[in-house]
């Protein structure tokens, strides 16, 4: 099987499944961070250290899953850490409705028709 993105996406949700259990759900939130494939070398973009910390928890038997799935021995896996790499996340309630309305517009029919408030 070649080495591409997608089938590395899938191979991570395959290691989670495997690993249910054993790998935290800071280090599960980690893989789905964006990555970028070198011939076969993984960089991770980071947005803090404690994603350092998960990645590294489970960074051997990642590898060694890789490794095997590929059957590629040259497989690395490495990070850059950066917080231009974090995602604006909404935290308020207004924040994530107004996030939700710019996903799904008709969100703001809905509001306007039921007379929701989103400032409690």
């Amino acid at each position: 099987m070649p080495i591409s993105i997608d089938t590395l996406k899938s191979e991570f949700k395959n290691f989670l499944t495997i690993q249910k259990g054993k790998v935290t759900a800071l280090a599960s939130n980690a893989l789905t961070n964006e990555f970028i494939l070198e011939s076969t070398t993984i960089t991770f973009k980071l947005t803090n250290p404690l994603e350092v910390d998960a990645i590294e928890s489970i960074k051997a038997e990642l590898v060694t899953h890789l490794r095997a799935t590929y059957k590629e021995d040259a497989i690395q896996l490495v990070y850059e850490v950066s917080s231009t790499n974090a995602v604006d996340r909404p935290y308020t309630p207004k924040e994530k409705f107004d996030a939700m309305m710019k996903k799904n517009p008709s969100l703001a029919k809905m509001k306007e028709i039921m007379g929701l408030d989103t400032d409690f």
